[in-house]
């Protein structure tokens, strides 16, 4: 909340997204600045807070596209889905908390679970590239430059972090691939390739 501030009282008019890991983290922060608006001064601009998350129902969703009116600046809070699926105009300032919500299968409790863990740094590239897209923009990311530089590149994917689940077996998905390009002649194409190639 206190870097959301930072900007909204110190950097130039433009709009906010803020990356958070889930539904319940967004609803907490739209909640608290909600409150501390109501004791700004009449000379400061409001905010208009839209939260972004795959719970959300898609009429809910869509206020973020609205144009932010007058005497305001758009805060989205947002999970990873605001990284590469949407572009929201006007976001000139992006808030990385540096974490994200990954499915994981825990074997000892035979449990599909939520964690939250450490982005990857392509994904803090992804986050930091959502800001002044159509101007020039700023990324106040909520981590250290160590941090940064110790994450993974990438995120593994979620198929690999589910591969210890009882009911998806790594090796079946190595022996697909190994079908699928063993003899692709096997596959059903709408228009085949050439084969030699």
């Amino acid at each position: 909340m206190n870097t959301v501030l930072q900007i909204h009282f110190t950097e130039p008019e433009g709009d906010i997204l803020v990356f958070l890991t889930g539904q319940d983290e967004i609803e907490d922060l739209e909640e608290m600045l909600t409150e501390r608006m109501e004791s700004f001064p009449q000379s400061v601009d409001k905010l208009m807070i839209c939260p972004i998350y795959a719970a959300l129902p898609s009429s809910a969703q869509m206020k973020v596209f609205e144009k932010t009116p007058p005497k305001h600046r758009k805060v989205v809070l947002a999970t990873n889905i605001a990284e590469t699926s949407v572009t929201i105009e006007g976001i000139k300032y992006v808030v990385d908390t540096g974490f994200v919500k990954i499915r994981k299968y825990v074997a000892s409790k035979s449990l599909e679970t939520l964690v939250v863990t450490p982005i990857s740094k392509s994904s803090a590239l992804q986050r930091s590239g959502r800001a002044g897209r159509q101007t020039a923009g700023k990324c106040f990311r909520l981590y250290t430059d160590d941090d940064f530089k110790a994450l993974e590149l990438y995120m593994s994917p979620v198929i690999w972090l589910l591969s210890n689940h009882p009911n998806i077996s790594r090796k079946f998905f190595e022996l697909i691939l190994q079908m699928l390009f063993s003899n692709l002649k096997l596959l059903e194409f709408l228009i085949l390739p050439n084969l030699a190639s």
